[in-house]
């Protein structure tokens, strides 16, 4: 069987973007430490002087001092929550970033178009490689294992160490912790929800107040008790059956402290003031993060 390696599917990928019209640009050519550079750092996902040129080729009504404004929503994205920076990206992709300015002595709102639906041609589509990331002088991305260590003699791939009976079978079991809100709370979401739906937020703003309002539901004080008092019941019955560890994962800092403390509460053995000891201080046995 012929070896699919990255680096052919990174090229496969970019001709096919070719095809559909994608300008291909060679990475290193506008990397920060090239001749041509295009962005200060290798973290900068943002093209920002093409960026703020397209911007203003689909947007010329729109003040140069209000188009800039709509850039910079776009780089501050920074919920927690990823899935919270992607659906409101795509919102602004979709629907354009609002912003208000005035005009004629008078406020007006408007909408930011990234990209010209009406007019296609209007837009630039660009397609670039990958960064390979170099450290000690050895490139580490797949690309070019075989040139560093020579050819491949052998693939031990996951699939065949499954033929293999090499594995161990994951299984899941859903355990649900319900929210429960009072008449009250259920008032007050509905208000924050109204407050949301109001122009003069940012998106940005909206994604931050969504998830703190979501983080305040699933961290609340019973549901963090009902959680705690399942993990217990639940890791102690299966260190009876056989000794394992466990690992809980939380939504936020918060949240994790929260859970921490109530466990504790209960299980006051469990912890231990020495780092290298303790059922959580040592991640022996069950670790939260």
């Amino acid at each position: 069987m012929k070896l699919i390696t990255e680096d052919k599917i990174e090229i496969f990928a970019i001709e096919l973007l070719e095809k559909q019209g994608y300008q291909y640009v060679y990475a290193p050519d506008i990397a920060p430490d090239s001749e041509t550079p295009e962005r200060a750092r290798f973290e900068d996902v943002f093209l920002l002087e093409r960026l703020r040129k397209a911007v203003g080729r689909i947007n010329p009504s729109i003040p140069a001092d209000v188009r800039e404004d709509a850039i910079k929503q776009i780089q501050r994205l920074n919920s927690p929550e990823l899935i919270a920076n992607n659906e409101t990206f795509h919102r602004m992709l979709t629907e354009g970033i609002k912003v208000s300015y005035q005009k004629d002595g008078a406020d007006r709102g408007d909408l930011v178009w990234l990209i010209d639906f009406n007019n296609p041609e209007n837009n630039e589509f660009l397609v670039a490689n990958q960064f390979t990331v170099i450290e000690n002088n050895i490139e580490k991305t797949d690309v070019n294992t075989p040139a560093v260590f020579g050819n491949y003699v052998d693939v031990y791939d996951i699939s065949k160490a499954v033929e293999d009976g090499a594995t161990v079978k994951i299984y899941y079991e859903s355990r649900l912790a319900k929210i429960a809100l009072s008449e009250e709370g259920k008032k007050l979401v509905a208000e924050l929800d109204e407050e949301l739906e109001s122009e003069d937020l940012a998106e940005t703003q909206k994604a931050k107040a969504k998830w703190t309002q979501l983080e305040a539901l699933i961290g609340s004080e019973d549901r963090i008790r009902q959680v705690a008092q399942d993990i217990i019941t639940h890791f102690e019955q299966r260190q009876v059956v056989f000794e394992g560890k466990g690992i809980i994962v939380a939504m936020s800092r918060r949240i994790a402290a929260d859970l921490y403390d109530e466990i504790i509460k209960n299980k006051p053995q469990w912890h231990n003031d020495d780092l290298k000891k303790g059922c959580y201080q040592s991640c022996n046995d069950l670790c939260i993060f």
